[in-house]
């Protein structure tokens, strides 16, 4: 039986679309992450990464990129879709398709688990069990979001009210229950969460802007006159705001939560 939200199955199938329209992660955010790495000599690591929720691989390129080669590294999401996205651009990562209740793995076989922009999807503590199950004891557990700062500009608050319209009870990052989750549960201990400027602000014209935002999962899974109502609600922001074809910019920025296993 599957535990995958029925938003995030359904709104995550296009992942070219999503890869081209959502953003990355800087260096600095990828680098201090590999810092915050455990490295131990257990018996039977199978692998130093587990990415849960890799998606297309928008952070699995990065990480690849900046970590030295012998470094095991398994990237894995419940979307064949996306999976396929992410192999195309890193042919030789091994991956596999699982969610985080269920890790085809065996028991202390991961000293650390990636979660980007995803962890608010599975915060459960039946998910905890199941990734502090294959963690090595101490093995850590790191979440990496960026977020978009919808309070910072008005046209990014009233963007972030269309979207409300169609959350209805769908995990949302936001809500902070997924940290609710982490500082409630007797299986992790807190280590550090920390926020970091410098991430370059998405840009680009009203499409580019108004493609980022359908790709978002409560509006990818809209279809029909649905969809389309949503499209010209963006729009119509847009148009009020940026009468010119100058591009917009969204101001980001990048979040750090690591936990590691009792």
């Amino acid at each position: 039986m599957s535990d995958v939200h029925p938003t995030a199955r359904d709104g995550f199938q296009q992942g070219a679309h999503y890869d081209l329209h959502r953003p990355s992660y800087t260096d600095e955010i990828v680098k201090y992450t590999i810092s915050r790495l455990l490295h131990t000599n257990n018996e039977g690591v199978k692998y130093t990464v587990l990415e849960l929720g890799a998606g297309t691989g928008l952070f699995t390129r990065k990480m690849l990129q900046n970590l030295p080669r012998e470094v095991t590294y398994l990237a894995t999401d419940p979307s064949v879709g996306f999976l396929s996205v992410l192999r195309e651009h890193s042919p030789d990562v091994t991956t596999a398709v699982c969610q985080a209740t269920q890790i085809p793995l065996p028991d202390s076989s991961v000293e650390n688990i990636l979660c980007a922009q995803c962890f608010h999807w599975f915060a459960t503590e039946a998910a905890l069990q199941e990734m502090t199950r294959v963690l090595v004891p101490g093995g850590r557990i790191m979440l990496l979001y960026n977020n978009k700062l919808y309070k910072s500009v008005q046209w990014m608050t009233q963007m972030e009210a269309i979207l409300d319209e169609y959350y209805d009870h769908t995990p949302r990052k936001f809500s902070g229950q997924w940290r609710e989750t982490m500082e409630s549960s007797p299986l992790v201990r807190f280590v550090e969460h920390k926020f970091m400027d410098g991430l370059p602000d998405m840009k680009g014209d009203k499409n580019f802007v108004v493609d980022h935002f359908t790709s978002i999962s409560v509006i990818a899974k809209l279809t029909g006159t649905e969809f389309e109502g949503a499209v010209k609600k963006f729009h119509r922001i847009l148009d009020e705001h940026f009468p010119g074809e100058d591009d917009i910019v969204m101001p980001l920025d990048s979040e750090f939560y690591c936990v590691e296993k009792c």
